[in-house]
């Protein structure tokens, strides 16, 4: 069973980051798979609601630093969803909050970014690019995929521990 729902989460994560990459959006269908398949393969590993208020605590609290950072950037009442960050990267970001500690978590978001300075400068040098949009979804749902599969080819749960 536990098999079976990380194949589930593996398959959402390359289908998140396919269409995030090639289309720079996410089909609903692609966020409910995501979406379930992650909560599920949570709860099974037994950690889903422990940890879930906290990483949406944490979210909140970055989400409102960069909207003050916004405002006083701009003198005016930023407008976030669509211009910095994208419907899709949101609700990602909250689907993920049920898989890992505060501080792998916090972890991901970092790893996460990092391979979107990476994105960003692959595009913008090799491919002489000069309107790029990362997908910071895709991204995240690589990560995502690589350190589950991780997890489960070692047999150590890097998502719930602080050692990682």
């Amino acid at each position: 069973m536990h098999f079976i729902f990380l194949l589930m989460t593996l398959g959402a994560c390359l289908l998140v980051f396919y269409e995030d990459f090639k289309q720079r959006m996410i089909h609903i269908s692609a966020l409910t798979l995501f979406g379930l398949s992650t909560i599920i393969y949570s709860y099974h590993k037994g950690y889903l609601f422990e940890i879930f208020a906290l990483n949406i605590l944490f979210l909140l609290i970055v989400f409102s630093i960069l909207y003050i950072y916004l405002f006083l950037k701009h003198r005016q009442l930023p407008k976030m969803l669509g211009r910095y960050i994208g419907l899709g990267d949101i609700i990602i970001l909250a689907l993920v909050c049920t898989s890992y500690s505060l501080y792998n978590y916090v972890i991901l978001i970092l790893a996460t970014c990092i391979v979107g300075l990476i994105h960003f400068s692959f595009v913008r040098f090799l491919l002489n690019k000069k309107i790029i949009r990362i997908p910071f979804a895709g991204c995240l749902a690589a990560v995502h995929f690589i350190l589950t599969l991780f997890s489960f080819i070692v047999s150590f749960d890097v998502t719930n521990n602080n050692l990682f």
